[in-house]
C-alpha cells in the first residue's frame, strides 16, 4: 500500500476478454504523475486505463477492508487510513484534486456584476464553485451552458431570487476588496452505470457541500 507523498502506479500487459466477448490486449504503465497533467489538459484516459484504475481502486479498497477487520492493519497504515477519509488538504486544494479547474472570475463593472469566464463557457454539465482567497463560498451544478448559469446570477429576473440572493452575496465580497474565482469540473462523458450516462455534477454536488460546508449552501439559500 502507498503511503502518502508516494506515487501509485498501475501496470497492466495481459489478455482479456472484452464486454463484447472478443479478446483484447491491454499494456501500459501508468502512474499518479502522469495522469495528473493529462487530465490538467483536458484529454480523456483510455477506456483500458480507466477500467484498470477502477480494478485497482475497488481491489485496494477490499485489502484496506479486510486489514481492519482482522486487526491487521499497521499503525502506519491506520493513520494513512485516516488521511485518506479525513484530507488535511484546504477545500481548495481537494476541489483542484478532484479535477476543479479556475476558469473565470467575478468584476464589478460600473457598479453591475460581470462574469468573465476563459474556459468551458460552453459546457453543458457543469459542477461549479464559487471561490473567494482559499475559500470555497458555493457549490452548485447546472444541465445548461455555465455561461447561461453565470448570466443569471449576473442579470437576476424580479422573481429569480435564488439568483438575487447570490448577485447580492458575490457583489459584496467584490465592494469590499475580496476576489470571486469561478472553479469549473466538466462532465467528460465517460461515466455509465447499467448501460446509463451518470451525470457528475448532479452524483458528486450533494458529496461536496456536506464534506466541504460552503458558507452560501446553507439551509434555504440554493443558488
Amino acid at each position: 500500500m502507498a503511503g502518502p507523498g508516494q506515487t501509485v502506479a498501475i501496470d497492466a500487459n495481459d489478455r482479456r476478454t472484452s464486454r463484447l466477448g472478443r479478446d483484447e490486449t491491454v499494456g501500459f504503465h501508468l502512474s499518479s504523475d502522469s495522469i495528473r497533467p493529462q487530465a490538467a489538459g483536458g484529454e480523456s484516459l483510455p477506456k483500458p486505463v480507466i477500467e484498470a484504475i477502477m480494478e485497482y481502486a475497488i481491489d485496494l479498497a477490499r485489502q484496506m477492508l479486510a486489514a481492519v477487520e482482522s486487526g491487521a492493519l499497521a499503525a502506519a497504515d491506520e493513520r494513512y487510513l485516516v488521511d485518506v477519509m479525513e484530507p488535511s488538504a484546504s477545500p481548495v486544494d481537494r476541489l483542484k484534486d478532484m479535477g476543479f479547474r479556475e476558469c473565470g472570475e467575478w468584476r464589478l463593472q460600473e457598479g453591475r456584476l460581470k462574469c468573465i469566464l476563459t474556459d468551458n463557457a460552453a459546457a453543458p454539465n457543469v459542477l461549479y464553485a464559487f471561490v473567494s482567497g482559499e475559500t470555497v463560498m458555493y457549490v452548485g451544478k447546472t444541465v445548461r451552458s455555465l455561461k447561461k448559469r453565470m448570466y443569471g446570477y449576473q442579470n437576476p429576473g424580479p422573481t429569480q431570487s435564488t439568483n438575487i440572493k447570490g448577485n447580492k452575496l458575490i457583489g459584496a465580497l467584490l465592494s469590499g476588496g475580496a476576489s470571486v474565482k469561478v472553479h469549473a469540473l466538466p462532465d467528460n462523458g465517460l461515466l455509465y452505470y447499467g448501460g446509463f450516462h451518470v451525470n457528475l455534477a448532479a452524483g458528486l454536488e450533494d458529496s461536496l457541500i456536506a464534506s466541504l460546508k460552503p458558507k452560501w449552501n446553507k439551509g434555504a439559500y440554493d443558488v
